[in-house]
């Protein structure tokens, strides 16, 4: 499927037709291999709609995590149906993530979990958001959900306990398609807690790496208003129209009632071990 032609860094098939693939900038050292082990890459490659002719795409700039790459910036020449002018083809890719709307249910009111931390893209110290992460790779969209729980809010729900909404309307929800790759699966999951537990998470230190994170919660009646996260607004409509056409129960997705900190504090010591 893939050759190298002269003076590109390889060449793909696109609906039979051979397309070459530059790179300049800081991704000018990128080789071949490198580039066709980012899954993000490869998954735009073979998702193109047949309309979109692919004249060329070049690669302007990569960024490292670590050994490997996180983020990649292209630029294709791309035209519908293969006639016009060319369409922007300036592409942000990072892959897909997940967000988590986490209800916990406490005397009879239901309040949701929000993660604080700083965004440097929107000049942020404290964003109010939903618990969220990028996938790995392994399409495993439920474990990434319950990773995400245990290491942005120490609460240990298990995969099984994941309910995605994303499956329930059939397709994707893309935050940016005017300039970036990113969908995002959204889950939903619940639990009984006591007011003990509601006081423990609340302004808790959580995260992992440079991340900082502390924890908090909002009445869910007045979560509308507690943040600008996009992924707040898309979690409830997905929520509240599921429900109301009995796609999914209102109700727990464990029969485990978090009571206080032990099991935040449970959580945390795995993962300092892990």
């Amino acid at each position: 499927m893939y050759i190298k032609p002269s003076g590109a860094k390889s060449s793909l098939d696109l609906e039979e037709k051979s397309v070459p693939v530059y790179a300049e900038g800081t991704a000018a050292g990128l080789t071949e291999a490198q580039l066709l082990s980012f899954k993000p890459f490869t998954a735009w490659v073979d998702g193109m709609n047949p309309e979109l002719y692919v004249e060329s795409i070049t690669v302007t700039d990569v960024h490292w995590f670590g050994p490997r790459i996180g983020f990649l910036t292209i630029k294709s020449v791309t035209r519908l149906m293969g006639d016009g002018p060319a369409l922007p083809g300036i592409a942000f890719l990072r892959g897909g993530s997940v967000a988590v709307l986490v209800v916990l249910r406490c005397e009879g009111r239901k309040y949701v979990l929000l993660v604080k931390q700083p965004r440097v893209p929107v000049g942020r110290c404290a964003l109010v958001e939903l618990p969220a992460g990028m996938l790995d790779g392994d399409g495993n969209f439920a474990g990434v959900a319950a990773k995400e729980m245990r290491e942005e809010a120490h609460i240990d729900f298990k995969p099984a306990e994941m309910v995605s909404m994303s499956d329930f309307v059939g397709h994707k929800q893309y935050p940016s398609p005017g300039g970036c790759d990113e969908f995002i699966e959204y889950f939903y999951a619940s639990a009984a807690v006591t007011p003990a537990f509601l006081r423990a998470i609340s302004g808790r230190a959580t995260g992992v790496e440079n991340e900082r994170i502390r924890l908090t919660y909002v009445p869910y009646e007045d979560l509308w208003t507690a943040t600008g996260d996009a992924k707040v607004a898309t979690a409830c409509h997905l929520y509240e129209n599921l429900v109301r056409n009995r796609y999914m129960g209102d109700e727990v997705t464990t029969t485990r009632v978090f009571r206080g900190p032990v099991e935040l504090d449970g959580v945390a010591a795995e993962l300092k071990e892990e």
